[in-house]
């Protein structure tokens, strides 16, 4: 990848930002190959995510004692800093009576970096500075200004990504190289269409394996120009063209290529209107195999917990203690019966199309026909004794009780 071999130039610098201009456009792949590539090096990274359900990895405070504990991990002096601070901080907590130190604040964080550096060079990664939460995200910066303004660029080498923003761009411009963004990765696209085409066709998850060069040619042509730089886009439409029911025609492949959804944000929509759709008329709390599993029936591809939870922003959530799908708030089901100026089936295709605001609207009736068409096929395809094996178990369980 072009992209990698930046960074082993020898005029790299070693500070970069590497930046986007939207979401699933490779930074966080690009960082994920840097960081293998570099790991027998000794070198500390971080991957930041805005997840409730990890508070952790947006918080500042955290992200930068992980740097430490990583960097004291691989250096002997910088583990023998990291000793005599932990002493200092545990003969203050005796002094006021306490059974644990205090941990490592973020000015305690810099300085033992800039100590590690003062010895050998320190390198460390963090990829997704934009998801960082938003109230801890200026001391992050201010800390990454600090360490990038450290005089010998062989001291300190940092590696950050994010997606475009100006806050970002303006805290970080002046010490950081700008190293890549969208226009830079149209090869690696271009490879990554033609790598993940052949092997969905190779493992028989497209016709059956059994698709002719035409068609295979015309797959890669409307990716190409569909994929606006994000890979994501790409992995979500190779899986929508994807048959788990062995049915998919050359006709059908030919129809599901003129109906890709052109924006990522709109193949996402469609995530969102389907898990908001059966928790409106579900008989019963769902659980997450279950909902899942119609999900999967619905659109011919799996998906996981964590991206149904991402783009369903908190209208829905998923119950930790009784792993089960619901409303976060009552008044969102209210919202959802009351609307009638645009049924599901228009929002599914408005969502898929200009107007994804739209797609919230939808009522009942309509609710309660898509969830029995689903059940009915399940149950069609499924006629046997219900066994831990069967395809979509828990929704068949779900389908023969309601």
């Amino acid at each position: 990848m072009e992209a990698v071999r930046h960074f082993h130039r020898p005029s790299y610098c070693g500070r970069s930002l590497i930046c986007g201009d939207a979401a699933g456009c490779g930074k966080s792949r690009l960082m994920s190959t840097l960081i293998e590539s570099k790991r027998s090096m000794g070198v500390a990274y971080f991957y930041c995510s805005r997840n409730g359900a990890e508070p952790e990895r947006g918080d500042t405070t955290e992200i930068l004692r992980c740097i430490v504990a990583q960097l004291s991990r691989m250096n002997r002096h910088a583990r023998q800093s990291t000793i005599l601070e932990y002493r200092k901080k545990k003969a203050a907590a005796v002094d006021q009576g306490s059974a644990e130190p205090q941990k490592l604040t973020v000015s305690e964080c810099e300085n033992l970096i800039i100590g590690f550096a003062e010895i050998e060079p320190v390198t460390f990664m963090i990829d997704a500075l934009d998801e960082v939460n938003p109230r801890h995200l200026d001391w992050l910066l201010l800390a990454l200004k600090r360490l990038a303004a450290v005089p010998s660029p062989n001291v300190v080498k940092l590696i950050v990504s994010s997606r475009h923003d100006n806050h970002i761009m303006r805290q970080l411009g002046n010490q950081l190289e700008i190293a890549i963004g969208k226009e830079d990765n149209t090869d690696d696209i271009g490879k990554f269409i033609d790598q993940e085409v052949s092997r969905s066709i190779s493992l028989g998850r497209i016709l059956e394996g059994d698709v002719p060069e035409d068609p295979r040619r015309k797959m890669i042509q409307v990716l190409t120009e569909g994929a606006q730089g994000m890979f994501q886009w790409v992995s979500l439409q190779i899986e929508m063209m994807c048959d788990r029911t062995q049915k998919m025609t050359r006709q059908d492949l030919e129809a599901c290529l003129g109906r890709l959804s052109p924006t990522l944000e709109q193949s996402y929509d469609a995530i969102a209107l389907s898990t908001l759709r059966w928790l409106l008329c579900a008989q019963q709390p769902l659980r997450s195999p279950e909902l899942l599993a119609v999900m999967s029936v619905a659109s011919g591809r799996q998906y996981s917990v964590s991206e149904v939870v991402d783009r369903c922003f908190n209208l829905a959530v998923l119950d930790g203690e009784l792993h089960t799908f619901r409303f976060s708030h009552f008044s969102i089901r209210e919202y959802l019966e009351n609307r009638h100026d645009c049924s599901l089936h228009e929002a599914a295709d408005t969502a898929a199309h200009k107007d994804a605001g739209r797609w919230r609207s939808g009522n009942l009736m309509e609710a309660h026909a898509a969830a029995a068409e689903i059940c009915l096929r399940v149950l069609m395809e499924n006629n046997g004794p219900i066994l831990p094996e069967t395809p979509n178990s828990e929704l068949y369980q779900y389908a023969t009780k309601f």
